[in-house]
């Protein structure tokens, strides 16, 4: 191997380091952080109650905090009743003395509703956790991978 060789060698080396130390930013970080989210807004969508599939269809993964290295990723809903479907809590007029709606037709008035808890959110996290890691790895792996290939 002559000198030069040697040379070109570490110069390729070298950038091909730099790239990867290009993996501790947060936007790699993010696709990664995401695709493993992924699994888990899967699994709650199938999960979620279904009435009108309004909460299923609600369901989303996003970004939280980036900044450098730092990265997080969330899974969730912004709707209003969706913390009462997983949670279950008793729902109290907001004004006046009862609730009014219709059920098969009737309509019903009552001082509180109770609400069951029907929880999707966590045990769509418990149960596909270990999925979302191996997604997560995968990810970073391919990065990894796609840099050592180039050049």
């Amino acid at each position: 191997m002559s000198e030069q060789t040697a040379v070109l060698n570490l110069d390729r080396l070298e950038r091909k380091l730099k790239r990867l130390a290009a993996l501790a930013r947060a936007d790699v970080l993010e696709i990664a952080l995401t695709a493993g989210a992924l699994e888990i807004e899967n699994a709650a969508k199938d999960k979620a109650p279904y009435l009108t599939g309004t909460l299923r269809r609600s369901l989303h993964t996003e970004t939280d905090e980036k900044s450098g290295s730092s990265v997080s990723v969330l899974v969730g809903t912004d709707l209003e009743y969706a913390a009462m479907q997983e949670f279950g809590g008793v729902v109290t007029p907001k004004n006046g003395k009862s609730l009014a709606f219709e059920v098969e037709g009737d309509m019903v008035f009552a001082k509180s509703v109770t609400i069951p808890a029907h929880p999707y959110l966590r045990p769509a996290f418990d149960e596909q956790r270990g999925a979302a890691v191996d997604v997560f790895r995968q990810a970073i792996g391919d990065q990894i991978r796609a840099i050592a290939e180039s050049e």
